[in-house]
């Protein structure tokens, strides 16, 4: 074998044991895992500093990783109506600064104000009445004097015809008196007694009327039902009233307006829509909600010191103080939109409080959590 034929079979020997040598390595690392990333609630390392920026020591610590959502202090809250209906004008704008009571945006009215103005009238004709009523029973007490002093009189005249009749009979008795004159007083006596009658059923009639009005002990019958028909249209008017405010949506508490997702000639639904029509929250202080995985919430201690970190600015640490902890465990709602991250999951809420100095924060903004936890 000439010696070049027997070099270039060494070389292709050497090349081909490199080359699965090669093979070996790729494939024992391909069987790596691959590093996760992001917060997502796991045992990482993070470098604790303090506000100022300094390392406070050099060696990392063990820390609980999670993802923190900035919100209000107040919360987001979502503004929605009573009414359902078509929105006549919108008053607030992002950004601006919404007073409890102000108005935010104003719903079309028009058929509440004519309900509320129907009520009104007829609280109006039920107050008519019941003047008409008291003036009824003065006009009452008059009539029953005037009858009162018609039966005194039939009752004098009753008993002048009566005289007259018993004379009158005497003289008949005697032949004095013919029976057709007699008759004549006695028609008197009928006619008297008639009268008489008549005066003391008008008397009757006329303090009956006064009794359904007032009583002894007050208000009559008559005038117990017209004030309740009364109140009973003032609580309609008000009834109608508190309908026509529902028209009108006003900011709940004073703060921020930070979404507006409705416009005029909009329909407004009375429901709980999934994209609320405006969104208010009081964010002199922002609080950040961390979600902390379900597998790791033993792990968890409220004591202990956390970070956070602005999405965008790593080298930005933020001090958290502990608000408060949420211990019902719920299904998971801040995404990172990481690809290893699990949303198949529970997770306890923690609520923290960032230093109302802190500028270039907004409600919304995603932010890397750490929390000192005991090494296992």
């Amino acid at each position: 074998m000439k010696p070049g034929t027997r070099l270039l079979g060494q070389l292709t020997m050497i090349l081909g044991l490199c080359g699965v040598g090669f093979a070996i390595y790729v494939n024992r690392s391909g069987r790596k895992p691959a590093a996760q990333s992001g917060p997502a609630s796991a045992v990482v390392t993070a470098p604790w500093a303090s506000a100022g920026g300094e390392t406070e020591t050099a060696q990392p610590l063990h820390s609980l990783g999670a993802a923190g959502l900035i919100e209000p202090q107040s919360e987001l809250i979502a503004i929605g109506t009573n009414v359902s209906g078509v929105v006549k004008e919108v008053y607030a704008k992002p950004g601006q600064k919404a007073v409890k009571g102000e108005p935010l945006f104003q719903m079309d009215d028009r058929e509440a104000q004519a309900s509320l103005r129907a009520a009104q009238a007829a609280l109006t004709v039920a107050e008519a009445r019941l003047k008409e009523a008291y003036a009824k029973g003065d006009s009452l007490r008059d009539k029953i004097k005037s009858a009162e002093a018609q039966v005194k009189a039939g009752e004098a005249e009753l008993n002048i015809v009566d005289e007259i009749v018993g004379r009158d009979q005497k003289l008949f008795d005697r032949k004095s008196l013919s029976r057709e004159e007699l008759s004549i007083t006695k028609n008197k006596l009928l006619e008297a007694k008639s009268k008489l009658s008549d005066y003391r059923a008008r008397y009757d009639e006329s303090r009956d009327e006064l009794r359904l009005l007032v009583t002894d002990s007050g208000d009559g019958p008559s005038i117990v039902l017209l004030k309740s028909q009364i109140e009973e249209a003032r609580v309609e008017v008000q009834s109608r009233q508190v309908r026509l405010d529902l028209y009108r949506v006003n900011a709940p508490i004073t703060g921020q307006v930070l979404q507006v997702n409705v416009r005029a000639g909009e329909f407004a639904q009375a429901a709980l829509n999934s994209t609320p029509l405006m969104v208010v929250g009081n964010i002199d202080k922002l609080h950040v909600r961390v979600e902390i995985d379900e597998s790791e919430i033993h792990r968890f201690n409220p004591e202990m010191k956390a970070i956070a970190t602005p999405r965008g600015e790593a080298r930005r640490r933020l001090d958290l103080t502990l608000v408060r902890v949420e211990p019902l465990v719920s299904p998971k709602q801040v995404l990172t939109g990481s690809t290893t991250q699990r949303i198949d999951t529970r997770v306890m809420q923690v609520i923290y409080t960032l230093d109302a100095k802190e500028k270039g924060l907004s409600p919304g903004q995603q932010m890397d959590v750490f929390i000192q936890s005991p090494v296992e």
